[in-house]
């Protein structure tokens, strides 16, 4: 994998060699926030058939344990299937230390055709 660390700058530029069937390599480009309540996250493309695709662009954000937001990929090797995941959270009652956390999992594919992550309804979320 290449790897290019900014991290003075706030991201890093990675480059690994994809798990994925039709796709030869995955650029990710981390941003990170440098301050409780602001967003960052990391932006996908995908390297296939001498093209560079935008595929998406995944948020996280925390604050100081009264709430967090989390968005990530897992790539399934020798598919064209990536889990998509999601986490929220807030503090519902300090006191009582009630943290109230909601998580999504999602199955989607890649389509080289179209060079999108199907199904559809996915690529609205980024619009």
């Amino acid at each position: 994998a290449l790897s290019l660390d900014l991290r003075s700058y706030g991201f890093s530029f990675i480059v690994e060699r994809a798990l994925l069937r039709e796709v030869t390599y995955i650029v990710k480009v981390d941003y990170t926030a440098e301050a409780c309540g602001a967003e960052d996250g990391a932006s996908y493309f995908f390297w296939y058939e001498g093209a560079l695709t935008h595929v998406a662009d995944l948020s996280s954000m925390g604050d100081g344990g009264i709430l967090h937001y989390d968005e990530e990929f897992e790539f399934l090797e020798g598919s064209n299937q990536v889990i998509y995941k999601q986490e929220a959270g807030e503090m519902i009652d300090e006191e009582t230390e009630w943290y109230k956390t909601v998580s999504q999992r999602r199955v989607l594919t890649w389509d080289p055709a179209q060079r999108v992550l199907l199904p559809e309804d996915f690529q609205k979320r980024m619009e």
